[in-house]
């Protein structure tokens, strides 16, 4: 007799069993939802926001110029600032020995103490704001400016113009040349 042909089972005799393979899903099911993690989500992001903010302000304040923002005090770096703080001694300061010393020796124009006294005399003992007649067009290295000086008393806006020449670079310029605008 002979022997039937042996099935294809592996050494142990045992038929491999069949399993079923799932299929891929279409898609995957969300996560499930709860406010706590919306929360944290939401925490996260803010507290990522603020560190930017804060690294972002901080760095401004590291790389901001120092100085007093009082024209008077600040040290001028341009004649721009010059002119400016010529004037602030004059009108905001009233310290005419100080705007003498940023001005040059015998000047052709009025000294701060002819402006002052034509201020007195047309407006009276007024402080007043001082402020260029285009900020945006006098750049930070030019040599002649108008200077307008305002005072607001009671609704009404009163001012004189200058027109100004400076000599000299940086922080060493002088004003040389007040001629007035206006009576």
């Amino acid at each position: 007799m002979t022997r039937p042909p042996s099935p294809p089972y592996p050494p142990g005799g045992r038929a491999p069993q069949r399993v079923a393979v799932a299929e891929p899903a279409e898609s995957y099911p969300d996560p499930p939802r709860s406010w706590r993690r919306a929360g944290l989500l939401f925490a996260a992001w803010a507290a990522a926001w603020t560190a930017v903010l804060i690294l972002g302000l901080g760095w401004q304040v590291v790389a901001a110029p120092s100085g007093t923002g009082n024209p008077v005090e600040d040290d001028p770096v341009n004649p721009r600032d010059v002119t400016r703080k010529f004037f602030a001694a004059i009108f905001t300061e009233q310290d005419l020995s100080l705007a003498a010393r940023l001005q040059c020796p015998d000047p052709p124009g009025l000294d701060p103490q002819e402006i002052w006294s034509a201020w007195q005399t047309d407006i009276g003992d007024y402080g007043g704001q001082v402020g260029f007649d285009n900020d945006n067009a006098a750049a930070d290295w030019t040599t002649s400016f108008v200077v307008q000086v305002t005072v607001t008393d009671g609704g009404v806006t009163q001012g004189r113009a200058w027109v100004v020449e400076t000599v000299g670079d940086g922080g060493d310029a002088l004003v040389c040349d007040v001629t007035a605008l206006t009576p």
